[in-house]
């Protein structure tokens, strides 16, 4: 695992932690996607559940424009995260984090954005719309 994922799982399980996120169903986990994919302005990615041997909680499968999904009750940070994949790039790195904090902000609420910037790393910018800056 890299550095960046590193710290973006470290700061995704201490925030999870204080402050949880809504855990949706799988069909309400896909009206979510929907919803933040069509306000990014991109194809919403299918919501798969699978249970796969990595101890992860979702993964982004760009080939097959899905999230794999590990609980029949994502949290809204995990669709998130596998959605910042989509328009930031497939690794953890500034981009990434740019995005994700963006989303966060825009889908959860601002406050959680700002205090999971913070968490992150203070020099992540934190971007308006995260699909049309790129």
């Amino acid at each position: 695992m890299s550095a960046d994922a590193k710290r973006v799982a470290k700061a995704e399980a201490a925030l999870e932690a204080e402050m949880p996120t809504k855990r949706l169903t799988l069909e309400e986990a896909q009206r979510f996607v929907d919803h933040v994919s069509h306000a990014e302005d991109f194809d919403p990615p299918l919501v798969v559940y699978r249970k796969v041997k990595a101890k992860v909680d979702g993964l982004a499968v760009g080939s097959a424009h899905a999230i794999v999904v590990t609980s029949t009750t994502p949290s809204e940070l995990t669709l998130l995260h596998e959605l910042a994949h989509f328009i930031g790039g497939m690794d953890h790195g500034p981009r990434f984090q740019e995005v994700y904090v963006g989303l966060v902000g825009r889908f959860v609420s601002v406050e959680y954005g700002v205090i999971f910037r913070g968490r992150l790393s203070p020099s992540v910018r934190y971007v308006q719309s995260a699909h049309k800056s790129a």
